[in-house]
């Protein structure tokens, strides 16, 4: 069967759905609530004094004076503590060992019996401290928790103690009190000699300090002025003098070395002997001599070329020297081929001292080249060490400035030491002042009962939701229509809401079924404008229109047990009763193992019925029963004797209908679920139209999928879905009262 298309949503729906979420909430109401109810109850057990102790504040409130003033230049000798620092070291004060021991002795929390108890147990914890040690470790560690000093004010603060015990909070905040004012006096005098002492020792280490830092920088001084970059050869004034020389010098380099290379390789073309004799010639002690001669030569060239001051040579001169040197060595190789080499011919051997001197040349060359190198970068490294030298100079200047201000500074704090120890050796300094003496805590601080409480309650509604959101996110049932339609393929014919009234009156029914009465109530209720009503027409609508003048049979159907399955016939046949008048209507039951349509319309559930037109082939007018709309009569499943043989066979069905065809106009069949029993399968072949009811949010979709899958196997008659439930899943948008549709209100 082909899937039907789906519709767009209406307006709105894409909106926030707050009555789909109080459905929600209402429907999972006790997962909400459980959580809420047992936070609730851990808050409040919390909140006794016999889980939480309470804990009671007991302060004070102090402010410290400003010293009197001094005038004149006493007012700069003499420091001024800010208040902010005064605060500190009170607070630093306060936690120190001596004052709490001070504080215990005081306060007699050292007899304290919880005290020597807990030191007792411990003893063995703790086997190097002594029991009175360990009861001492105790208190000051709780009196470090219960202790707080703020500073409401610039000059104001407040000592407060927290304890479990109200009377002790108080005694211990009135000695905190009159121990600081003590300590007050105190402190400052003696802050003021270990200052004076510290300065004397800081004294005589930076006036050694100071004195060797200026040793270090006039050693440094002494060393720079001695250096003079004089006495390079390559300076800031002639840095450009050398880079022309070397450029010069690369150059002829490359055309020495290049002319050599083809002497040479014309030389071994020539004649091989000749390349060797060249290697013989190059490595000659006399050849080395004279080589070494012209390299000199060269250095002073390039050494007066840079320098013409450094002795009375000219540049001129020595290219001079370096040219005879030159025709000398021209000369000597000639003589010595002649005397080593008489059988060369006098061609070869003027080849041979040609090329000799060429090697000659470029060897010269290269070191020229070499020699400019070197030189250019010892001035460079010059250049770069020189930053190096003025930042050790500047760092030496600072060390010595440092140590100098410091000595200074100790020297100033010295003299400002004793002037300050006989000011507050007077009464001029400043004093503390109690403004708010400590008083007995009425009432504990914490817990706050109430917050408390509130804060469980709102975990407990976390946690309630927390919980909905999962079993929704991982609930396998289907809720609404789309997800209907989208798992089976089928189209939603009808959905049916919970009847509150129903589930009123069936659970004060008498014996087993509905009263007289209630009959009539309910039939009231569903004929009137109840959505219940609509929706069933609507199904009556879609399946009627095909009818044409045969009798119409529709099978309902489910695929568990606990569906709704009764009650959909049930209210399909009275609708049909409603809106054809004149049709005849036959509800019949089929479902042999739980028969229940006698709940509704008040019948004996043993009377004859299916079984007795089958098995004993009585009449069907007789077992037909009238209900209170004269237009529909009930079939029961009737009294099996043997329940072995309770299921109905594709004849049986056949045979059935085949007789009540002619005494109805519909015929509606209430059937078993299809998956546990197979009868929905077999009567499906035999009907106009199969309709399969699914319980929102309650049936899990594989168990709908594999249903509806079954039914399709056996019959391709499956008309469509009636979704039962539906009121408390479906979204707002799918009841009928979103579109603003009912009977309007009369004015009174």
């Amino acid at each position: 069967m082909n899937r039907p298309a789906r519709l767009p949503l209406p307006p709105g729906a894409d909106r926030l759905d707050l009555r789909s979420i109080a459905n929600l909430l209402w429907r999972r109401k006790w997962i909400l609530m459980l959580p809420i109810v047992v936070c609730a109850a851990i808050g409040y057990f919390l909140g006794r004094p016999e889980i939480i102790k309470p804990i009671y504040r007991c302060s004070s409130t102090l402010m410290l004076e400003y010293p009197q003033s001094l005038s004149g230049d006493l007012a700069h000798i003499v420091p001024t503590t800010s208040m902010g620092e005064q605060l500190a070291r009170l607070q630093n004060q306060i936690q120190s060992e001596s004052f709490l021991e001070k504080v215990i002795i005081t306060t007699g929390m050292d007899k304290d019996p919880s005290v020597r108890d807990w030191a007792n147990r411990n003893r063995n914890r703790y086997p190097d401290l002594t029991e009175d040690e360990l009861a001492d470790l105790r208190l000051m560690k709780l009196l470090r928790e219960m202790i707080r000093m703020t500073s409401p004010r610039a000059n104001v603060f407040q000592i407060s103690v927290q304890d479990h015990i109200p009377e002790r909070a108080r005694l211990i905040a009135t000695t905190l009190t009159r121990a600081v004012i003590e300590a007050k006096e105190s402190s400052r005098m003696d802050l003021l000699r270990a200052t004076h002492e510290f300065s004397l020792e800081q004294l005589a280490l930076y006036k050694q300090k100071l004195s060797e830092s200026e040793h270090r920088l006039e050693n440094a001084h002494q060393s720079e002025g001695g250096r003079s970059d004089r006495a390079n050869l390559v300076d800031a004034s002639n840095r450009d003098v050398a880079w022309s020389l070397r450029e010069n010098a690369i150059t002829q380099r490359d055309k020495a070395v290049s002319l050599f290379d083809a002497s040479s390789d014309s030389l071994a073309a020539t004649d091989p002997r000749l390349k060797a004799i060249l290697l013989g010639l190059q490595n000659a002690t006399w050849m080395n001599e004279a080589v070494a001669e012209l390299v000199a030569l060269e250095k002073k060239y390039i050494e007066q070329t840079l320098r013409p001051t450094l002795d009375g040579e000219d540049p001129q001169s020595v290219a001079i020297r370096q040219a005879r040197k030159f025709e000398s060595l021209r000369d000597d190789a000639g003589r010595m081929l002649a005397q080593v080499y008489p059988e060369l011919e006098n061609g070869h051997r003027q080849v041979l001292a040609a090329v000799l001197l060429q090697d000659v040349k470029q060897r010269l060359a290269r070191f020229r080249v070499e020699h400019l190198d070197a030189l250019i970068d010892a001035h460079q490294g010059r250049v770069r060490r020189q930053p190096e030298v003025a930042l050790e100079i500047r760092r030496l200047e600072e060390e010595v400035e440092t140590n100098r201000t410091l000595y200074n500074a100790f020297v100033q704090q010295i003299a400002s030491a004793e002037i300050s120890e006989a000011f507050e050796s007077t009464k001029v300094g400043g004093k503390i002042t109690i403004l708010e003496p400590p008083q007995r805590p009425l009432k504990p601080v914490r817990p706050n009962r109430m917050a408390l409480f509130l804060l469980a309650l709102l975990v407990g509604a976390g946690a309630g939701l927390g919980g909905i959101f999962l079993l929704e996110q991982h609930d396998p049932s289907l809720r609404d229509i789309r997800q209907v339609e989208d798992a089976t393929g089928l189209k939603v014919l009808g959905t049916i809401p919970a009847m509150k009234e129903l589930h009123r009156l069936l659970r004060h029914r008498e014996n087993g079924a509905l009263s007289e009465t209630a009959r009539q109530q309910l039939s009231e209720i569903f004929l009137s404008d109840n959505q219940t009503y609509h929706e069933c027409r609507k199904v009556f609508l879609d399946i009627s229109r095909e009818r044409g003048e045969k009798t119409c049979t529709i099978l309902v159907t489910s695929a568990r047990a606990g569906e709704g399955k009764t009650t959909a016939s049930s209210f399909l046949a009275i609708t049909m009763a409603r809106e054809a008048p004149h049709a005849k209507i036959v509800l019949v039951d089929l479902d042999a193992r739980r028969p229940a349509l006698h709940r509704y319309f008040g019948y004996d559930p043993e009377a004859n019925g299916v079984r007795q037109i089958l098995r004993e082939d009585m009449d069907p007018e007789s077992v037909l029963l009238p209900t209170w709309l004269p237009n529909i009569r009930v079939l029961p499943i009737g009294k099996e004797k043997d329940e072995k043989h309770s299921s109905l066979a594709a004849e049986d069905i056949r045979s059935l209908l085949n007789r009540l065809r002619p005494m109805a106009d519909y015929i509606v069949l209430d059937t078993p679920p299809n998956l546990p029993i197979p009868d929905a399968l077999v009567a499906g072949q035999e009907v106009d139209a199969v309709l399969v009811v699914v319980k929102a949010g309650d049936t899990p979709r594989r168990v709908v999928q594999r249903g509806v899958e079954i039914q399709l196997q056996f019959s391709d008659n499956v008309r469509g879905i009636l979704l039962n439930n539906a009121s408390d899943t479906l979204p707002f948008y799918d009841d009928y009262r979103y579109y603003g549709y009912g009977y309007e209100k009369k004015k009174s």
